[in-house]
């Protein structure tokens, strides 16, 4: 039995510190230290937001596609902001846009977009999103446009 989830009126935001272990020995972010902070962003969000875990609901997400845009390099020591908007809700699928500030010096140095897609855990076939998620899932798609993306054009 799925837990209700409650609505929220603002987007859902973590703090996560850069490690050493995020970076190369010029003490840069790895690149695809990025990929790893935007799953670890999709499925907390998921876990607190929608009050759902695989092992009770039955319902689990897979990821289908990332897309980063890297906009300023991230050194270990700094303290990311990083916040997520559900941009769409599909029939089994949901698509995801992150931003990740240092917070600082409200840099902004990522942004992400992912597409989930709602799994049967059996047998890893699409199936329907529950039915009792859709009234939070599209409340929380209304709160995208609080997305603190700044300046989203990017130039050369």
């Amino acid at each position: 039995m799925m837990p209700e989830p409650i609505p929220s009126t603002t987007l859902f935001t973590q703090r996560r510190e850069i490690v050493p272990d995020d970076t190369d020995a010029a003490g840069i972010v790895y690149t695809p230290r990025i990929a790893n902070f935007t799953v670890e962003t999709v499925e907390r969000w998921f876990a607190e937001r929608m009050q759902a875990d695989a092992a009770t609901t039955g319902l689990q997400i897979v990821f289908a596609s990332l897309s980063c845009t890297f906009l300023s390099p991230m050194r270990a020591g700094e303290i990311l902001e990083i916040s997520i908007a559900l941009r769409r809700v599909g029939r089994s699928s949901l698509g995801f846009e992150l931003v990740g500030h240092a917070e600082a010096d409200d840099r902004l140095c990522w942004m992400a977009e992912t597409v989930c897609v709602c799994v049967d855990p059996a047998t890893l076939c699409s199936r329907p999103i529950p039915a009792a998620l859709h009234g939070v899932l599209h409340a929380e798609a209304a709160l995208a446009d609080r997305m603190p993306f700044g300046d989203r054009s990017v130039t050369a």
